[in-house]
């Protein structure tokens, strides 16, 4: 499923390589933040939320994020979620994976 995330650019960490299963895959992470809800009286009254979206390989290339460029800025970010059930361990998992970013 696509979902649609209206945030900050709290951190863009740096691209690294992960081995597993014989192959090697280039692996970055970007921190969103949502702020907390904040009433009438500008009193903020709800916690801020933090999304971690994942990126991989070419998708990396592609959207080249630049942290000196986008850390802090507001944009709208879409992204894959996607869950797994790890019967063995009666966990899920949630994946957030980012598509496409959006400075707003």
């Amino acid at each position: 499923m696509i979902i649609e995330i209206k945030a900050l650019v709290e951190k863009i960490n740096p691209a690294y390589t992960k081995s597993g299963n014989g192959k090697e895959t280039l692996v970055q992470t970007i921190i969103l933040k949502v702020p907390g809800y904040v009433d009438q009286f500008g009193d903020k009254k709800g916690d801020d939320e933090y999304f971690e979206a994942t990126l991989f390989n070419d998708k990396i290339k592609k959207l080249n994020l630049d942290p000196y460029e986008l850390e802090g800025a507001k944009v709208k970010a879409k992204c894959f979620l996607n869950s797994n059930y790890y019967k063995e361990k009666n966990t899920y998992i949630l994946n957030l994976l980012l598509h496409t970013l959006e400075v707003v």
